[in-house]
């Protein structure tokens, strides 16, 4: 049986090989979970947890030194393109391709709220520095646009 074959019986679709490490790089762990494909993960503040969004409409949250999965996040209606940790690490906002940015308390997995109103897969999301505000960005074939919103509704 060829490498190529034995990979495709004993990996599902989209989980690649291992990938090919530079000298003196060692892959520490793979964080294993999702069904479907990984968007732009993040790492909270104090560099404990990460969070990867994924197309599986789920969010998971990691401990980063065991790599164990702490919780799944469900609330999306579509795949979740992006997520970014405000600065104390106590939210998480999230961006689907439901056209909806949702924020999560990261210690319980509770949904805050959603923000809705883009008109199109949201596709990159930020917390400001003091954690005020939420940017989001969608796009289009012909370009995209840029929103901000209030982190919390005082």
């Amino acid at each position: 049986m060829t490498k190529r074959k034995q990979i495709e019986n004993s990996a599902p679709e989209f989980e690649a090989p291992p990938p090919n490490l530079p000298q003196g790089v060692k892959l520490v762990c793979t964080l294993r979970g999702h069904t479907d494909w990984i968007g732009r993960i993040a790492w909270s503040p104090d560099g404990r947890m990460l969070a990867s969004p994924s197309a599986d409409e789920t969010i998971r949250l990691w401990d980063a030194a065991t790599g164990e999965s702490v919780r799944t996040l469900h609330g999306h209606q579509m795949g979740v393109n992006c997520v970014a940790f405000d600065p104390s690490g106590r939210t998480l906002v999230s961006g689907s391709s439901d056209n909806t940015i949702k924020q999560w308390a990261s210690v319980s997995g509770q949904q805050i709220r959603s923000l809705e109103g883009h008109h199109r897969s949201v596709n990159s999301v930020a917390v400001d520095p003091q954690g005020k505000l939420v940017a989001s960005e969608h796009s289009c074939c012909f370009g995209g646009s840029f929103e901000r919103y209030p982190n919390h509704d005082d």
